[in-house]
């Protein structure tokens, strides 16, 4: 993460994000919100279109 944050700052914090969100989910007793999902999906399609941009 601070690897690509090093690159790219933006895309570390999508990333930094969607694995925040990632964790929530799959190891709390907490739900994620509406919200949240409608974040990760942000940050996802973010994190996609500069690895394209990259790529």
């Amino acid at each position: 993460m601070e690897l690509l944050a090093g690159v790219d700052k933006d895309a570390g914090r999508a990333l930094r994000a969607l694995l925040a969100l990632k964790t929530k989910a799959g190891y709390s007793h907490t739900s994620a919100t509406v919200e949240e999902f409608k974040r990760a999906g942000r940050n996802a399609e973010a994190l996609v279109l500069r690895a394209r941009k990259r790529g």
